[in-house]
């Protein structure tokens, strides 16, 4: 601070005038609290008069300081020089006020002061109370809710008659309806009303409107004498409505109501805002609510016209696949009873089989053609169970290289010696895929080769992955073709160039091999050849848990003369007679006594009078059909074997359907069947169900049959022959009339040296005129 001597008298006298006369209250305090120096203005505000002042303390005005917090104040002045404080303070009257304090530090020739500057701000504090108490009354409303609060606050809070919540109800402006009409405390009706001839009208020419008194003397439509009104805006700032109070009593002071209603105006128009939106919402959402209506409507419709012509499509191809496969059956059942017939000549074996193929090829033909429909329908599902994949392959390498040496092809099966003879996986459609894959390597392959390479590719994550490779050295596939190669009814070929086929194998094929969890590649090149690499999945299964395997069923088994125990009486249910025919010459010569029905209310007669131990029982077939047919033979199963008369019923069908075979499981059958028959599938299910043990011709009795080997058979034996268990295995394969088995083993002879080529020519050359007996003689020629 400057020192008194170096300041004019005259200075000092205008510095002691300025504060004396400061209309703002100023008050010095000494280090003890004690009053040091007051101007009027604090005398006035603190109503004591200046002798008193003086002998005033700091908490006199401020009792809540006591000596300890005013030592506290004291300190924080002296390390930040200044602070503002909202204080309660009391005058000496005893009444209350707010103020807000200024206090600034001063230190003068060796002294220390409080100096404090006292501004009333009661009237903001009381403004500030009404706010919040309002604010906090409608905070957690919103909508139409929180304008009928506001209205209810406000005119309890501000002591006034009437408050209201406007807005515009047309584009001029002229016109606008209450949100929420409030009298004291209570709702009224809410109204819609012309602005003209009401303060109304000049608020919503945006401007803040206040008529203290008369207001119904300028005003034609008001009954109210003061009038206190604020326009609401949007967020674009156009003038959306209005809020205003109003009274019957003179509206004195206004001024500390606008700042409310400015406040609240804001809030107000957010929520109109906020009206205005979820009314569109609302109308959009009515609109898209309409139309997803209208559109559901339709898609149900689309969607029941869909299962229609799905059920439509279903049952066409149900009855396609039975009307095609019934014939087939005939044909098929009789191909592989022709088969096992020793008394045909080498000939019309090679006839038969050849009949065989050609049904064979058109059943595979059909299959596809159903698969397609069941991958389509999403109805095909993965049948996982154990089965040999060393039979598998040897029955591959039958049928490929039987198909490769008519087209003068090599043919090369390189499969690796660790893989596991049992596995778990759906055969039939590994089958298939493989089949599709290989056969169309021959028939795009002219001249060269099919291989077939098959390998572990274990990782961590996939332990049981083998991996599957088919190689060609054919007319090969365009890189811009490989994409299309698995589209339905699509084939690569040359412009002008023919190649049988319908373009599904390789459309199956890859939905197959999706549906099994695989990964299919292909890469290929023109005049090079194709390669398709397959990734699959297939855990290994121990012979020991297939259920059901012996040692002689883990090998290509004999055909069975017959079984042992009681003579069995079988029942055939079916409408077509060939089918009949065929299931008389498989059984007959078993030693079963067959009964033949013609349809299901045959069956029914004949099964009550002849008590047959089995029933073949066909599912479609006119008048009463299978599923009646069992109905009535047995219609409650768990009654039937307590009482011990329990036929065993297995359902015949042309329809391979998934839902076929769920729906002969609910109708108590004990197993499915389909047609076209394979006579040894059906042999293990009757043997599964009737607990049957089949009997064998034994080793003498075969031999009864052989032709006393020849001294012309020894001198063609070729100097160089394979290992004796490969000689023997062979023998037996032949002696079981295993074609396939006899083809796969003498892949693994001619892969393991080339000296052995004259002895596997031979072998073919006999196999491929299908003479087993000369097949035999030649083989214990080379034993000998």
């Amino acid at each position: 601070m400057t020192p008194t001597s170096s300041i004019s008298e005259n200075i000092l006298r205008l510095s002691h005038s300025t504060v004396e006369n400061a209309l703002e209250p100023i008050v010095l305090f000494d280090r003890h609290g004690r009053v040091s120096r007051a101007n009027q203005a604090a005398s006035h505000q603190l109503g004591y008069s200046s002798p008193d002042m003086l002998n005033a303390r700091f908490s006199d005005f401020h009792p809540e300081y006591t000596p300890d917090l005013y030592d506290r104040l004291w300190a924080d002045l002296q390390q930040y020089q200044t602070l503002t404080v909202d204080m309660r303070q009391i005058r000496k009257d005893g009444a209350n006020r707010q103020v807000e304090v200024g206090m600034n530090f001063v230190q003068f020739e060796g002294q220390e002061f409080l100096c404090c500057f006292m501004r009333d701000v009661t009237e903001r504090s009381q403004l500030d109370d009404t706010l919040r108490r309002i604010s906090e009354g409608t905070a957690a409303e919103t909508g139409i809710d929180f304008f009928q609060s506001l209205v209810r606050h406000l005119t309890v809070a501000l002591n006034i008659r009437y408050a209201m919540v406007t807005e515009c109800s047309n584009v001029e402006k002229t016109r606008v309806r209450t949100l929420a009409f409030g009298e004291n405390e209570s709702l009224l009706e809410n109204v819609e009303y012309d602005l003209a001839g009401t303060p109304c009208d000049i608020v919503m020419r945006d401007r803040e409107f206040y008529y203290p008194t008369g207001v119904a003397e300028n005003f034609s439509k008001a009954s109210v004498d003061s009038y206190l009104g604020v326009p609401i805006h949007d967020k674009a700032g156009e003038v959306i409505g209005h809020l205003s109070i109003s009274d019957p009593r003179p509206m004195i002071d206004h001024r500390k109501y606008v700042g409310i209603l400015r406040v609240l105006a804001a809030r107000c128009g957010a929520e109109i805002g906020r009206k205005v939106a979820e009314e569109k919402l609302l109308q959009a959402q009515e609109q898209l609510e309409a139309t997803v209506l209208t559109r559901t409507l339709q898609l149900a419709r689309a969607k029941e016209e869909a299962e229609l012509a799905n059920r439509a499509k279903s049952e066409f191809l149900a009855n396609m696949s039975h009307e095609l496969r019934t014939p087939l059956n005939g044909i098929l059942g009789y191909t592989q009873l022709f088969k096992r017939d020793e008394a045909l000549s080498p000939n019309q074996l090679k006839g038969v089989d050849i009949i065989h193929n050609c049904a064979e090829n058109l059943l595979v033909l059909i299959n596809d053609v159903l698969d397609l429909a069941k991958i389509e329908a999403q109805k095909l599902d993965v049948q996982t169970a154990p089965f040999h994949l060393t039979a598998l392959f040897q029955d591959l390498i039958h049928l490929i290289g039987v198909r490769a040496e008519q087209k003068g092809l090599r043919f090369l099966a390189d499969l690796a010696p660790d893989l596991p003879a049992w596995v778990m996986g759906d055969e039939r459609k590994l089958r298939q895929v493989l089949l599709n894959l290989l056969g169309n390597a021959v028939k795009f392959t002219e001249t060269g080769g099919v291989t077939l390479r098959v390998e572990r590719a274990s990782t961590k994550a996939q332990p049981y992955r083998l991996r599957f490779v088919v190689e060609d050295t054919g007319i090969g596939i365009a890189s811009d073709h490989l994409a299309g190669i698995f589209k339905p009814f699509q084939q690569v070929r040359e412009t002008g160039q023919f190649i049988e086929g319908t373009g599904l194998g390789l459309s199956i094929t890859d939905q197959l091999v999706q549906l099994l969890g695989g990964d299919l590649r292909v890469s290929s090149a023109i005049d090079e050849g194709t390669q398709f690499r397959l990734l699959l999945d297939l855990p290994d299964c121990p012979a020991s848990t297939v259920p059901g395997l012996t040692a002689e069923a883990d090998t290509h088994r004999q055909t069975p003369v017959g079984y042992e125990g009681p003579r069995l009486t079988v029942l055939v249910v079916d409408d077509g007679w060939e089918n009949r025919s065929v299931l008389n010459n498989l059984l007959i010569p078993l030693g079963f006594t067959v009964l033949e029905a013609t349809n299901g209310q045959e069956a029914i007669d004949m099964a009550a009078a002849a008590k047959p131990d089995l029933i073949l029982l066909d599912l479609v077939m006119p008048h009463v059909d299978g599923y009646e047919a069992i109905r009535q033979i047995r219609p409650d199963k768990d009654k039937a074997v307590k009482s011990g008369i329990y036929p065993v019923i297995l359902a015949l069908s042309a329809r391979v359907f998934a839902e076929d075979r769920q729906h002969t499981r609910e109708a108590g059958f004990d197993d499915f069947v389909t047609k076209p028959i394979e006579l040894s599938q059906l042999l293990d299910t009757i043997a599964k169900h009737m607990n049957l043990r089949w009997v064998y011709r034994t080793t003498e009795e075969e031999a009864t049959v052989q032709t006393t080997f020849t001294t012309e058979a020894n001198d063609t034996v070729p100097a160089d022959l394979p290992p004796r268990a490969q000689l023997e295995a062979l023998l037996k394969l032949a002696r079981m009339g295993d074609i396939q088995g006899i083809t796969a083993e003498l892949m693994l002879v001619e892969n393991a040296s080339p000296a052995y080529r004259e002895f596997v020519q031979t072998i073919r050359q006999t196999v491929a005129e299908f003479d087993t007996r000369k097949l035999k003689q030649y083989l214990q020629a080379c034993l000998s």
